[in-house]
């Protein structure tokens, strides 16, 4: 495990991500990433700004990959939150999770942000591989896609701020994956059915996912 600042850096990061990632789904906020990237860092004054965004990326990279996870379970909905920290997946649930990286690694292909893009796929999958038997952990794997983001921006010192919005509108498509699979119906007050569609599946399942983590934190500094 990294170092107690960097420790509590990574679980900051994690409450900070969701934050992010609601900000980005909601068209009508002022999303800043750079405010949110200050923040994080402002909560650690011995460490820097670019230490807490890429502990930011790498929680939005580790979220992404959960998002993916709950999605390749689909025909075995948990009676735990969706985003729940669950067991390394499977050979066939890590081909699904695979699969759907390489879409979005070749959607990228048309956009202006293929680079920041591609490291931030590149992540994801290092999160997966991170959860495989004998993954080495993300923030020591993360080096090379980092490395090859900073290389290839026109000014590597800004650069990390836009792969931190680039992440987060990528773990954003990646919770749409997974409500798209019509697993989390949202009540409709006026039809008295249920939907799936609008921004309340998002909410009921990232809500769920920061419950979770708060506990799941608190639990662990009360441990001996």
């Amino acid at each position: 495990m990294p170092s107690d600042p960097y420790r509590h850096l990574y679980e900051d990061s994690e409450i900070f991500a969701l934050d992010l990632v609601r900000r980005t789904a909601d068209r009508t906020a002022l999303t800043r990433t750079e405010h949110a990237v200050r923040d994080l860092a402002n909560r650690h004054p011995t460490l820097t700004e670019d230490d807490a965004a890429i502990a930011l990326t790498g929680a939005l990279a580790r979220l992404a990959y959960t998002a993916l996870h709950a999605a390749a379970l689909r025909h075995q909905p948990p009676t735990a939150p969706f985003l729940a920290d669950r067991p390394a997946p499977g050979a066939v649930h890590a081909r699904d999770i695979t699969d759907v990286l390489d879409l979005l690694d070749a959607d990228l292909l048309s956009t202006d942000a293929t680079v920041l893009g591609h490291a931030f796929v590149e992540l994801t999958r290092l999160a997966l591989a991170e959860r495989m038997p004998g993954g080495r952990p993300l923030h020591e794997s993360a080096a090379e896609p980092l490395g090859y983001a900073l290389a290839c921006a026109p000014e590597p010192a800004d650069a990390l701020v836009p792969l931190v919005t680039r992440g987060a509108h990528l773990t954003l498509a990646c919770l749409h994956h997974l409500l798209d699979l019509d697993l989390f119906p949202e009540p409709d007050t006026d039809a008295g059915t249920a939907r799936t569609t609008g921004p309340g599946a998002l909410e009921q399942v990232l809500d769920g996912f920061e419950l979770y983590k708060i506990t799941q934190q608190a639990a662990g500094a009360g441990a001996p």
